[in-house]
């Protein structure tokens, strides 16, 4: 195996780094008494086949005692210089490898972050996503770089959100959500990216749902409300009742804004039953944190009391709404 590790071929170095690591998991002993950590960092450093050095960084990370020592300035910038020499998969993991070095100042961050500002336009969502991932590590104690870090991040997320299969939009929507969540007014003038396609799968649907009622706030309410019931009639009863509880939680979520309550009430002229149940439920809690509206409320159940409901859930809402202010 020492041998192996010295040969000529890449090939051979390649598989040789990785038979290190099967020694290592029967007797770390050996790997210590035969110096193969010490010949793994140099090669580490040092190896010129990018599939070598990725192998070496695979193993180091599995065998050293504490891998937050592989993590030097002149590794770090090595890789970078090199990155586009390695395969997708393996600048992948040089990414998640880069994302845990702390740079002196700002200077180094802007350095690293231009090195990598290409593979945000690259045709792997993989390797974008792992770039993001870097660009806000990076950043995270920079909070005025961080959010322009956030401006900058938004357009490849938002692409790859629309134009990739349903498991990649459903992870970089996921993705999306906590950015959104994290500083819901960088997205805000972006709301229309947030409304659901015909093609998207139910768990991105939902996905957007959530984010939408994030994002609304006295500027796109309405537009975002219109938007919200016309999804009232989706095929997927998940769906509708999604939408008509974005509904009742941006009127809860903006107090001053007016007729967001009459669009919540025009849901239960659909007479449909699943519908109906579940703006009863959203009604309640309504009443609960604006009260004033209590009386248009109980004018629209006035005109459905003939209307039979099922869910247990709405029974008991309205049975509340109409002991309370009935």
């Amino acid at each position: 195996l020492k041998t192996a590790l010295n040969d000529r071929d890449p090939y051979v170095r390649r598989t040789a780094v990785l038979g290190v690591l099967k020694v290592f998991r029967l007797d770390a002993q050996i790997v210590e008494e035969l110096e193969l950590e010490t010949k793994l960092k140099e090669m580490f450093a040092n190896d010129s086949d990018s599939q070598v050095v990725a192998n070496t960084l695979t193993v180091l990370q599995q065998i050293v005692r504490s891998p937050q020592d592989l993590i030097t300035k002149p590794v770090v910038y090595s890789l970078l210089n090199r990155l586009k020499e390695f395969s997708e998969w393996s600048q992948c993991a040089l990414l998640e490898f880069v994302s845990m070095y702390r740079p002196e100042d700002g200077d180094e961050t802007f350095d690293i972050m231009n090195v990598l500002e290409d593979r945000l336009q690259h045709s792997n969502s993989a390797l974008v996503l792992a770039t993001i991932r870097v660009f806000l590590h990076l950043t995270v104690a920079i909070p005025d770089i961080h959010q322009q870090v956030l401006e900058r991040i938004k357009g490849p997320l938002f692409t790859m959100m629309h134009n990739k299969g349903p498991e990649i939009a459903f992870t970089v929507a996921s993705h999306l959500r906590l950015l959104v969540e994290r500083a819901p007014m960088l997205f805000s003038q972006d709301y229309k990216q947030f409304y659901c396609r015909y093609n998207d799968s139910v768990h991105v649907k939902k996905l957007k749902l959530s984010m939408l009622t994030v994002v609304a706030d006295e500027s796109n309410a309405y537009d975002i409300v219109n938007e919200l019931c016309e999804y009232a009639t989706d095929p997927h009863e998940s769906i509708a009742r999604g939408s008509i509880r974005a509904v009742g939680t941006i009127a809860m979520n903006l107090r001053s804004a007016e007729g967001l309550v009459e669009r919540l009430l025009s849901f239960l002229d659909m007479q449909m039953d699943h519908i109906t149940a579940e703006t009863y439920i959203v009604m309640a809690d309504i009443l609960r944190t604006l009260p004033e509206h209590a009386d248009k409320c109980v004018d629209a159940l006035a005109s459905l009391m003939t209307v039979e409901v099922v869910k247990p859930e709405a029974r008991a809402a309205l049975v509340w709404i109409l002991g309370a202010y009935g």
